[in-house]
């Protein structure tokens, strides 16, 4: 799967959450430029802490969501080895 930080780990989180939950076997190219750029720049859940964006003027006081250790944390009760979860940049 190929998709935005945004979609990933905001508007669509939700899907990426149930999905190592489940332990499906799936590898997600996330394009993570630290906010929604599609809609003015608006802080997402990727943006960093001190970063300005369009709706964090003073900026950003919020922590980044981590999503490769969320998956980890998110396996399957009966999964014995859980989900291989990487990040890094291309």
């Amino acid at each position: 799967m190929i998709a935005g930080d945004g979609d990933v780990s905001g508007i669509g989180g939700n899907h990426l959450i149930h999905a190592a939950r489940r332990n499906i076997d799936l590898t997600v190219l996330m394009v993570n430029n630290m906010i929604y750029g599609m809609t003015g720049g608006q802080v997402a859940p990727t943006t960093p802490r001190g970063v300005k964006t369009s709706t964090t003027p003073y900026r950003n006081i919020e922590a980044l969501l981590m999503l490769p250790i969320l998956s980890r944390r998110l396996v399957h009760p009966t999964s014995r080895d859980g989900p291989r979860t990487t990040c890094s940049p291309l």
